[in-house]
């Protein structure tokens, strides 16, 4: 929880008139978790920022506290008290899919950020509930559950992350229009010796650039005043064809998309990555290397992967079967909601439902799916590629279940 707090802090100050503080990190809340820690920050502040907009008196608290204690993990709960009620109301209902339960004249998203994080909550499994305390305003209340680790284990793994040595003192440009994307990220690039500066659009890049040597250059595709790809273009007439150029991208695209093809970017990465993705890209191109993935030979697609289950609770047995029963129950009920919806020709529940099951499907890495699952949620497929698609869906969950079901735990 201490990468959170010092990066709210560093969040704060850019917030005209809004008070965010840290009044209380239980002591008791094990000094080594494990956890998926990157995203359970991208998540807590995603709703920091959007908390930002309505706190009830222009003033927010956030306070850790150890929930429920166990042998091997703890239940850690996340406040962030000050909020308008009805504002923590939307929140909860937004990100547990409760469209009955919003309440009315909910307020709007000013930015993206509630709709990321309902992804992360899919993703996590974490909760979400509300408790409302006085006129200073309700209290939202993020429940993690987390696996206790060793001190000996995470000085092994700061030790052997990412190769830190050979990049000491090499500086990182990142381009991107959301604070919290560039705090998150400057964070982690710091962490293993890395310099990073920020720039907040293109335009900022380029003049930086002008002035300051730059080892590589991460830039959001969706930037302000001109896109990641023109900025692109116009450091590469600047910098030459020596400097990596790295977009990071709201949908994943393939070496051969034009986009990617005929930019002038070395590389991409696809929004949300994770801590791993992020450093080996950049430690692949620092060395002037290319990425493992354009070098190997393609490999027959996996079915599934449960490589996220165990990066959200390392070694926990007990919640991967339940993460694998909740997964066989809502695939199946969903796969017909979705023949219903289609047979009546209703295209919004068929996007509604195709939404909703989206950050299963990535849940449980059934990368085939991405594709189909992503064209339904987008409604941009026509009535016969609609039926393909989910008749597809159908059979690629059903072999999903079937080798589960052989999985022995």
């Amino acid at each position: 929880m201490g990468l959170m707090v010092k990066l709210t802090k560093s969040l704060v100050t850019s917030q005209k008139g809004i008070v965010v503080s840290n009044s209380y990190i239980d002591p008791k809340i094990s000094k080594v978790l494990k956890g998926d820690f990157y995203r359970i920050n991208q998540l807590l502040l995603y709703i920091v920022e959007y908390l930002w907009h309505f706190a009830e008196k222009r003033r927010l608290d956030i306070i850790c506290e150890l929930a429920k204690e166990h042998p091997h993990h703890q239940y850690i709960h996340f406040k962030i008290n000050g909020v308008a009620h009805q504002s923590a109301q939307y929140i909860v209902s937004y990100l547990s899919n409760d469209t009955q339960h919003q309440p009315t004249n909910a307020p709007e998203d000013p930015s993206t950020a509630l709709s990321i994080c309902r992804g992360l909550v899919n993703l996590l499994q974490c909760g979400v509930s509300v408790k409302n305390i006085d006129s200073n305003g309700s209290s939202l209340i993020i429940r993690f559950m987390l696996s206790k680790g060793t001190a000996s284990g995470l000085a092994h793994s700061h030790h052997s992350d990412h190769g830190s040595k050979t990049l000491n003192k090499q500086t990182i440009l990142v381009a991107d229009s959301n604070p919290i994307n560039r705090s998150i990220i400057t964070t982690i690039i710091k962490q293993t010796g890395l310099v990073s500066q920020e720039a907040s659009d293109g335009v900022s890049a380029l003049q930086y650039l002008e002035k300051n040597p730059i080892d590589l250059v991460l830039v959001n595709h969706h930037l302000p005043v001109m896109d990641g790809i023109q900025t692109a273009h116009f450091i590469r007439q600047k910098a030459g064809a020596s400097l990596p150029i790295i977009a990071m991208m709201a949908y994943p695209i393939e070496a051969n998309d034009p986009i990617f093809a005929q930019s002038s970017l070395n590389d991409f990465l696809t929004l949300p990555f994770d801590e791993q993705q992020l450093m080996n890209k950049i430690q692949y191109w620092l060395n002037k290397k290319t990425p493992p993935e354009q070098q190997a030979p393609k490999r027959t697609q996996q079915l599934y992967d449960l490589d996220r289950l165990d990066a959200i609770a390392p070694g926990n047995k007990d919640f991967k079967q339940k993460m694998v029963a909740l997964f066989k129950s809502v695939s199946e009920s969903s796969v017909q909601e979705l023949k219903e919806a289609l047979d009546k020709n209703d295209e919004d529940s068929v996007r509604r439902i195709a939404h909703r099951l989206k950050p299963t499907i990535t849940t449980m890495g059934i990368d085939s799916l991405k594709q189909p699952i992503t064209d339904l949620e987008k409604g941009i497929l026509p009535q016969n590629e609609k039926e393909k698609a989910i008749l597809n869906l159908e059979n690629v969950l059903t072999k999903v279940n079937e080798e589960l079901e052989k999985m022995e735990w």
